[in-house]
């Protein structure tokens, strides 16, 4: 088995049920209830091997790496200019496919080399929960480095499209993990992710303020949303933008397919 460890419990029994009435103030039969416990594992060196990379010159300024994820998962970790993605497939070329893929943040930014595997009764996967580490230019450590500050992501599996559902600010949130948690057994399975907007749950920190996507307010109303090219500062519509992220490689400037909240 690739995955390290894994728990599985469900209250049984009418004992049980009703506390579950009795704490929640419903009837136990919610999205929790299907959920049977969490596996993880790691995208360490040793659990992965590189499927390709860029250079310029001595320098690589992009890779991909393919990691073993739980059962007979794959997880792509695609890092380009000190920015990061993740997406999850049955081999590296589909995770690649998925919309994860293409889902990245404009500040410099880092995952953790943990993921937690949200499964279902049945010992499937159906979402993961993994560590980010986003650079934040305002608060500069004493060696002249921005520090970085903590977010969890939320991201749902198939059956369906692969990506990102809800994020959860570290900081602001002492219980993130367990929030994390309840947003992947509530809200992963059923999440649309052509048309759903991703969900902030918890307190909002400084995280969530650097990760959403910079709009300009008054193109909020307009039938194809502007977004602002980081590296560019120039506004270009998604149309145009698509073709940049082939181009270039740069996926993680934030090009994220109207996944931005309210632009569901």
């Amino acid at each position: 088995m690739r995955h390290l460890s894994a728990f599985r419990g469900t209250l049984t029994g009418p004992i049980a049920a009703l506390a579950l009435f009795i704490a929640g103030g419903a009837w136990p039969f919610d999205a929790a209830a299907e959920t049977s416990g969490t596996a993880y594992t790691t995208i360490l060196p040793k659990d992965c091997h590189k499927v390709r990379g860029i250079k310029t010159g001595n320098d690589e300024i992009a890779s991909d790496v393919a990691c073993n994820g739980f059962a007979d998962l794959t997880v792509l970790r695609q890092m380009d200019d000190d920015r990061e993605t993740i997406s999850v497939g049955r081999s590296a070329k589909a995770a690649a496919a998925e919309p994860a893929s293409s889902q990245g943040f404009a500040p410099f930014n880092s995952t953790g080399d943990t993921i937690e595997w949200r499964l279902d009764k049945s010992g499937k996967p159906f979402a993961i929960i993994q560590r980010w580490r986003i650079s934040d230019n305002r608060n500069v450590g004493t060696d002249g480095r921005p520090r970085s500050v903590a977010m969890l992501v939320v991201t749902r599996l198939a059956p369906g499209p692969v990506c990102h559902v809800a994020y959860i600010d570290v900081a602001a949130n002492p219980k993130a993990n367990e929030i994390a948690r309840r947003a992947a057994d509530e809200w992963a399975r059923d999440f649309d992710c052509a048309k759903g907007a991703i969900r902030i749950r918890g307190q909002r920190g400084r995280s969530i303020e650097l990760t959403l996507p910079r709009i300009k307010p008054r193109m909020r109303a307009k039938t194809v949303p502007l977004i602002l090219m980081p590296a560019l500062q120039t506004p270009v519509s998604r149309k145009q933008a698509l073709p940049l992220r082939r181009d270039a490689p740069r996926r993680a400037y934030g090009l994220r397919n109207g996944l931005a909240p309210g632009m569901g």
